[in-house]
């Protein structure tokens, strides 16, 4: 539980199950605790476990050259996140996945009522969220989400998002909301809004 704002010194490995759930009383009303990132790191990393996150917001995770500016879901690993933000985290360079980075095979994802905003990625796109593995394949994205030339999504894991926008991420090429390569896996997107990304 965590009741005030926090910046980090390092990225958090996981070694085991966790769930945290921010509560922060400003004006006499509940709001959610900021989670800064150490200066160029991401906020978390699992490994084989689970990891619960509820009203909390993410920002300024950054990495160079390497996975998920945020959070790296490791193979094995599942994220569930509700009423979670992610704001201005980045990767650079080769680095996939601006805000989240899902390994492929067995890593899954369930983000509800969730915000990405301002995340960033160049090369290897996803501006907010990314997964990719070896093997590519890559096809042409399908109504709803054919907002913008050139925007892709691939899936190598199983992804679960509602009721959560995507909105003015940026990345050089390849998915400015979302980038999968890969060609096994579930992505299902459902009442979810994709704006100017």
């Amino acid at each position: 539980f965590i009741d005030t704002d926090i910046t980090l010194t390092d990225a958090l490995t996981l070694a085991f199950d966790l769930t945290i759930t921010g509560a922060k009383i400003t004006s006499n009303a509940l709001d959610m605790p900021i989670i800064t990132a150490a200066s160029s790191k991401r906020h978390m990393i699992t490994s084989t476990n689970t990891l619960h996150l509820s009203n909390l917001k993410f920002i300024s995770g950054s990495m160079a050259n390497a996975e998920g500016g945020s959070i790296y879901v490791s193979s094995g690993g599942t994220l569930i996140a509700t009423n979670v933000i992610w704001q201005s985290n980045s990767v650079t360079g080769t680095g996939c996945g601006g805000a989240i980075f899902f390994q492929p095979n067995t890593g899954s994802g369930t983000l509800t009522n969730t915000i990405f905003k301002s995340n960033t990625a160049t090369l290897a796109g996803g501006g907010a969220i990314c997964s990719k593995s070896s093997r590519r394949r890559r096809r042409r994205l399908q109504s709803p989400f054919r907002l913008h030339r050139r925007r892709r999504l691939l899936s190598t894991v199983t992804i679960t998002i509602v009721d959560s926008t995507f909105e003015e991420n940026v990345v050089d090429a390849n998915g400015g909301a979302i980038n999968f390569v890969g060609i096994t896996g579930t992505l299902s997107v459902t009442k979810t809004s994709f704006i100017k990304n």
